[in-house]
């Protein structure tokens, strides 16, 4: 799925990373690209329910529930007791009453327009035709899990990954011979896909 973010999608990843950024436990928020990417999905799809895996401080799940419509639910899963205890302050009482917040494994029996992806995920039972699919950073081997999954059970899933502006070094070193030479290769601040048959 291709899919380019307008300016009002970065105003409003701008706005939402702005408020998180300077949080306890923002070192592995989302990046102003991802957001932005996952604010023009939420503008241009009809997305009613959201199932989030890592929902962290709540830098994705605020996205999620500020944009319209206004009656979005969010089902989440977070098992770590700091991120919990900032996703409560950092979701706002007028927006935490359409969070709901699991701490176990078990994916709720219920249909998704949307699954965001942002940390571990141990059931894939979610995955239905037509169901559109985020995933945050650089979660290769979850891409891989999830299009191996959906094969299986008979449905096409392709991701389509957006980079950060472009090549990364990264501080991996492999060595040709004798010398050490870094290794360069692109990051990718989030993938989209469409779960379809």
């Amino acid at each position: 799925m291709d899919l380019l973010p307008k300016a009002e999608d970065w105003r409003l990843a701008r706005t939402v990373h702005e408020r998180f950024k300077r949080r306890p436990g923002s070192a592995h928020i989302a990046s102003v690209g991802a957001l932005s990417h996952l604010a023009a999905l939420l503008r241009t799809e009809r997305i009613k329910s959201v199932l989030e895996f890592g929902s962290g401080i709540g830098t994705v799940s605020y996205l999620l529930l500020a944009s319209p419509p206004k009656d979005r639910r969010v089902v989440s899963f977070e098992r770590n007791p700091f991120c919990l205890s900032q996703l409560a302050r950092n979701i706002p009482q007028e927006l935490g009453a359409r969070l709901t917040v699991h701490e176990g494994k078990t994916v709720p029996d219920d249909t998704f327009d949307l699954v965001v992806i942002d940390g571990s995920v141990a059931d894939y039972s979610f995955l239905r035709n037509g169901q559109l699919l985020f995933v945050e950073g650089n979660r290769a081997k979850q891409r891989h899990v999830v299009e191996r999954v959906a094969k299986e059970r008979g449905f096409a899933c392709s991701f389509h990954r957006y980079p950060v502006d472009g090549p990364v070094l990264r501080l991996k070193w492999r060595r040709l011979g004798a010398v050490p030479i870094p290794r360069l290769t692109l990051r990718f601040f989030c993938s989209i896909a469409k779960i379809g048959v």
